[in-house]
């Protein structure tokens, strides 16, 4: 407790009179330590004075009146206490009675607040006033004015904006018209230079340009070619003395570059925000054309390998000898175009990143860049190398082309899985799509058609007759066997081995061997050079003519390479037909060639021993056993490889001998027909757990009969030819077999046993099937064959358009099929007569035989005799097809074969047509053909495509469509009725300029012709001039002219555009990919819109560097002057997909379709074609100085090309050549 004596009392020294007594707080009161009696006591002892404190002898101190008195003044301070207590507690209530009633004064406030606020929004959204105060009662419905309000509010601020923007562009359009200047756009580009700012601009420009065409007329009337006069078009100086369209071009053409080359330095500086800002700029100005062009064509990569691209490629010897040796293993891609695609990988990858940060739209960047890559870089260098390989030889051709597409085929893949511009995911569907067109186009030319397969077969003949060069020559100085019946047999032996060694030796002699392919197929052959100067010298030994298992296993390596290349670069869909023909190679250089004349030798020396009388040699029997190893090799080869390569692409089942490649079958079943069988099996022996007695009887029998009548049904559908017959006939033995195992009654039996007809009617002869035919039932349910069944399965064999077959199936022969006879497409090798016999015996027998198709085989001189003999007789035909039949034939082969067919056909009185195309004329073969062609009075209908004729030769043959002029003329004045010549079609023939006098002679005297086409033929603007001028110019009634792929410019242009308003019955018109030239297309624009050519459907104008002003002249055209036309083609051309004449285009076709189309709709017979590949469009150039220096050449050019090829030696020798073959001709049809 604190002490009561801290204020009284000190030293001695300082001592008062009157002490001071104790001091008390409110503490000493408050604590909780407090207690009366110590207090009293503490305050007594300080009351006290020392002197008179208790001690011995002294009277003790009474405090009582002390406490008495405390106690009095206590109850004083507690009434006090009370009182203000009290007060206190009035005041509390007081004010808690006023805070309540602030509370209450300010919550109706509150409440009268949200009540106007609902009135208020109910008063909003109710325009009718209906229950709009009651707060819980609130419409649902109302027209919520609140919204409309702000849709209001914007569309007026819309309005504002659309006003500043009309007020903007009036005084940018008074600038321009009165002051001849566009301040207001300048200053805003130099005062706000954001990408807003200028894509507005770009918008004012593209507005003020069409203000110009409508209020300053004068200023576009300069279109159609005015030239300019110190500055001013034709001296109109437009709208109050200024040029508008001029000045805003030139301000679009300023802002577009100053675009550009914002877009150029923030490259280089690999600014991507800005690079990407000016790209959607320049998107919203014109497409973005402009700048893709621009960051494409200008790439550094571009730049760095255009002066690379032109090097040799320059591969050290010892890699091409690698590439020609068929021994040694490839030795990969050519390094220079290894390089090149590492680099593009590299670069791709790189650049992928800038495009998508660069492009708003990088994907068709990226398509663009695609693009260039693959056909600038790659396909150059890809062409430079097979071509430096193509003259090496034919192996090292293959082997780079193979490598050169694996090798870009890896680049493909790595791009895809790097992703390009969506790394590090996969690449999009669109860029994996870019990517796989650009690798087929880039091998197309390689693969199209049976190109590269032939080149393939052709390479692997070369290597198989040099290996067996000596064998064949061995064997065919052998001594004989005297004549009989087995010489007989050999003889087709004989001849093969025969023939072999002839084309060898010719082949070593030809100038088309390059040195490294004769070094090579010397080598192969074990020869020396000067060995094959006299064949009948060269030296063999016994050994030569014997087997040899290792040069067997060498023939089948080398073919294993060439099935390798076949799987990798051809197509699936055409895998099985080029295993075929590798098949059908190998069972006829090792099979025949090699095999069987050994096995002749052997048996020629087996034959030799029967007259004699001594003990005979059996000396010949060791030589069985390597022709049997052989053959065991060769046959397992094919089985394991060749077969299921041939059969693996079927599209139904295996069981569809239609793709079956013919050759040496194993008495195996298809894998299906395996599998069928064991299901069967399974599902027998679960039958005969769960069931037995006739109930197993009666499964098995209902089964057996539903799986029958399944196979029926099955191969009904399918084309089977020889080879698959063989193949069915195996399957059917194994399903009757099958069957039969189930415990089957005797009816059931009887019924399945038919199953193993169906595959002899495949196989059989037309005599054995009439056999067959005479105890078929012909209707009804039974156990045998019916007669419906019968005709069916006859009609599926490949045969079933000959005579015989069609009389057994007792059908009505369909006029146009009885009348037509076909070899067409089935590679038949035909050399000798009795090659050809088995296969012409229908010929014969037709009588009244109007059309014969020959095409897609190869024929040799003795068939061709043949054929011609069997066709001269046919006094009915009216159409030979005699397209690609000479393909691997000898320079020196084809005059003679085709002299044999066309003297045969000069005899033919209805013959109208007639089909030479994809056969190698040129000017050493093309004497025959030109013989009939001056003396073949009926002909009507020619076709010449893909011959290669070149323009001397091309001359010829239109030098003797000249004359056969003259002779239908003759025949006409002698009262004979004498067709026209309608169509005419030379097309891929390298004509070129120095053929035209003569061509244009020719149309102009055969002025009936219908149908010209003579695409691809390398004819320059004067020729192509001087052939529509002087020649087509004639043809008034022609329906169809093909002309594209040829050069035309502005000077074809024009003689176009003379010519073409005199072609009033044309249908279709081709001159895409001409380079008809910017002021061209409207030229020949202006010509179409002269309203002459109202028939015409078809327009192809693709590839042409047509720009926007020749493609709005030609909307104008069609709508105004084409009523019928229904297809036009304008891809690769220079202007936008967007542009306001291709919407117009597209709707006027549509409505055309709709009107004329019909319900069956062929898409591809109408409208527009693709427009994916079109280009920015150019600045102005100097056409009309190219005008001048064309017309000027025009010319001296024709006349000196023309007189070249006229006084060519060669075609001087060539026409005497003609005279006489046409002479002889002659006179046989005078006999």
């Amino acid at each position: 407790m604190a002490s009561l004596n801290s204020g009284g009392g000190g030293s001695g020294s300082g001592r008062s009179i009157f002490p001071k007594g104790p001091s008390f707080t409110l503490e000493n009161f408050s604590n909780k330590d407090f207690i009366v009696r110590d207090f009293i006591e503490d305050l007594s002892d300080s009351a006290v004075p020392v002197n008179r404190r208790s001690g011995p002898g002294q009277q003790a101190f009474d405090p009582k009146p002390l406490i008495r008195t405390f106690e009095t003044q206590l109850a004083t301070l507690s009434e006090e206490l009370g009182e203000k207590e009290t007060d206190l507690l009035t005041s509390v209530r007081r004010a808690e009675i006023q805070h309540d009633q602030t509370l209450d004064t300010l919550g109706r406030k509150l409440d009268q607040s949200i009540d106007s606020f609902e009135t208020l929004d109910v008063a909003l959204n109710q325009p009718n006033n209906t229950n709009g105060n009651d707060r819980n009662g609130r419409s649902e419905g109302g027209g919520l004015i609140a919204v409309q309000i702000g849709e209001r509010l914007d569309a007026l601020d819309k309005q504002r904006r659309r006003a500043q923007d009309a007020n903007f562009l009036i005084q940018c359009w008074l600038e321009v018209s009165e002051a001849g200047q566009l301040t207001s756009l300048e200053d805003m580009i130099r005062r706000q230079g954001t990408g807003e700012n200028k894509v507005r601009c770009a918008i004012i420009a593209r507005q003020l340009m069409r203000m110009s065409q409508r209020l300053d007329p004068s200023s576009w009337a300069q279109t159609n070619g005015s030239k300019k006069v110190n500055g001013v078009t034709n001296g109109i100086t437009g709208y109050k003395g200024h040029n508008t369209r001029e000045l805003i071009e030139k301000f679009s053409e300023t802002l577009e570059k100053d675009l550009l080359k914002q877009f150029d330095e923030s490259y280089r500086r690999q600014n991507f925000d800005d690079m990407l800002e000016c790209s959607k700029v320049l998107h919203d100005f014109n497409g973005g054309s402009s700048v893709v062009a621009l960051f494409v064509n200008q790439h550094q990569f571009f730049i760095d390998r255009s002066q690379l691209i032109t090097e040799e490629v320059t591969t050290d010897n010892e890699t091409w000898e690698r590439l020609a040796d068929p021994d040694s293993e490839p030795p990969g891609v050519e390094p220079s175009l290894q390089s090149l695609i590492d680099e593009i990988r590299v670069v791709m990858q790189d650049e992928s990143f800038i495009i998508k940060r660069a492009f708003p739209y990088y994907e068709v960047v990226l398509t663009k860049f695609i693009q260039r890559i693959f056909q600038q870089s790659i396909q150059q260098r890809l062409e430079m190398v097979l071509e430096k390989a193509d003259t090496i030889s034919s192996l090292a051709f293959l082997r780079s082309l193979h490598a050169s597409r694996s090798y870009i085929n890896n680049l493909i893949e790595d791009l895809k899985a790097h992703g390009l511009t969506e790394h590090p995911e996969a690449c999009s569907a669109q860029t994996a799509l870019s990517l796989d067109q650009q690798l087929d186009e880039l091998f197309v030319p390689y693969l199209v058609g049976n190109s590269y397969i032939d080149r393939e077969r052709k390479s692997l003949e070369e290597l198989y007759s040099s290996l067996l060069f000596k064998f064949t020559i061995y064997h065919s100085r052998r001594k004989k066997a005297p004549t009989g019946f087995m010489a007989s047999l050999a003889q087709q032996g004989t001849q093969l081995l025969a023939t072999a060694k002839d084309a060898y030796i010719d082949r070593l002699d030809s100038s088309e061997l390059t040195p490294t392919q004769k070094a090579m197929m010397l080598r192969v052959a074990g020869l020396r050079d000067q060995d094959n100067t006299a064949k009948n010298e060269i030296e063999v030994t016994d050994e030569d003519g014997i087997l040899s298992i290792p040069n067997a296993k060498r023939m089948l390596k080398w073919l294993a390479e060439g099935v390798r290349r076949a799987l990798e670069l051809g197509s699936g869909s055409d895998t099985p037909k080029d295993v075929s023909a590798l098949l059908n190679l190998l069972l006829t250089s090792m099979g025949q060639v090699y095999i069987e004349t050994a096995l002749d030798a052997a048996q020629d020396q087996a034959l030799s021993q029967e007259t004699v009388k001594a003990e005979p040699d059996m000396a010949y029997l060791p030589s069985l056993q390597p022709a049997i190893t052989i053959t065991n090799v060769m046959s397992r080869f094919i089985d394991t490889v060749l077969i299921k390569l041939a059969t693996s692409n079927t599209t139904d089942s295996d069981l569809d001998g239609s793709r079956a490649g013919s050759g040496y079958l194993e008495t195996l079943q298809t894998a299906t027909c395996l599998s069928i069988c064991t299901f069967l099996n399974r599902v027998a022996l679960l039958a005969s757990q769960a069931i037995d007695g006739q109930n197993i009887e009666v499964f098995s029998s209902e089964l057996a009969i539903s799986i029958r009548d399944l196979l029926f049904e099955h191969f009904k559908k399918f084309q089977v030819n020889a080879t698959g017959g063989l193949m069915v006939t195996k399957d059917m033995s194994k399903y009757v077999s099958t069957l039969k195992d189930w415990p089957l009654p005797k009816d059931a039996e009887e019924g399945v046993e038919v199953l193993s007809e169906i595959g002899n009617l495949f196989i059989i002869g037309p005599e054995a099937l009439r056999e067959r035919s005479r105890n078929f039932q012909t209707g009804g349910p039974g156990k045998k064959l019916q007669k419906a069944d019968f005709r069916a399965f006859i009609l599926r064999r490949d045969d079933s358009g000959s005579v015989g077959i069609q009389k057994l199936a007792n059908m009505a022969p369909d006029a146009k099929s009885s009348k037509v006879f076909s070899l067409e497409g089935k590679g038949l090798k035909l050399d000798t007569a009795a090659d050809v016999e088995a296969h012409i015996k229908s010929l014969r027998e037709m009588e009244d035989v109007e059309e014969v198709r020959l095409l897609g085989n190869t024929l040799g001189v003795e068939a061709c005799k043949v054929l011609g003999e069997v066709l001269e007789t046919k006094k009915t035909l009216q159409i030979a097809n005699f397209a690609d039949i000479f393909t691997g034939r000898l320079l020196n082969e084809i005059p003679q074969a085709l002299s044999s067919l066309l003297t045969a056909l000069l005899t033919l009185p209805k013959l109208h047509t007639i089909n030479l195309n994809d056969n190698a004329f040129g000017l050493n073969t093309q004497a025959p053909l030109v013989a009939f062609l001056s003396s073949h009075v009926p002909l009507q209908h020619l076709i010449l495509n893909n011959n290669g004729l070149g323009p001397h030769a091309g001359i010829l043959i239109a030098d003797s469509l000249t004359t056969l002029h003259g002779k239908k003329e003759e025949a006409r004045k002698a009262g004979k009725e004498v067709p026209d010549l309608e169509t005419v079609i030379c097309g891929r023939n390298r004509l070129e300029n120095g053929s035209m006098t003569a061509w244009a002679k020719v149309y102009s005297l055969h002025t009936g012709v219908k149908e010209v086409k003579m695409v691809q033929n390398g004819i320059r603007q004067e020729g192509i001039s001087h052939l529509l001028t002087e020649g087509l110019r004639h043809a008034k009634g022609i329906k169809t002219l093909d002309l594209q792929d040829n050069t035309f410019t502005i000077l074809g242009a024009k003689a176009l555009a003379k010519v073409a308003p005199g072609w009033t019955d044309i249908l279709e018109l081709g001159i895409g990919d001409s380079l008809l030239s910017a002021k061209g297309g409207v030229i020949f624009a202006g010509a179409l819109a002269k309203g002459g050519n109202k028939k015409l459907e078809i327009l192809r104008l693709q590839y042409n560097d047509i720009t926007t002003k020749g493609l709005q002249a030609i909307s104008k055209a069609v709508k105004d002057a084409l009523p019928a036309l229904r297809k036009i083609e304008l891809n690769g051309n220079k202007f936008s997909e967007e542009d306001q004449a291709i919407m117009e285009l597209k709707e006027i076709l549509e409505a055309r379709k709709d009107k004329l189309a019909g319900d069956l709709v062929l898409e591809d017979d109408w409208g527009l074609d693709s427009l994916s590949d079109l280009e920015s469009e150019d600045e102005d150039e100097s056409e009309e100085e190219e005008e001048e220096e064309e017309a000027e050449e025009l010319r001296e050019k024709l006349l000196e090309e023309a007189e070249e090829a006229q006084d060519e030696p060669v075609a001087q020798r060539e026409d005497k050549d003609v005279d006489e073959l046409a002479d002889e001709l002659k006179k046989k049809a005078e006999i």
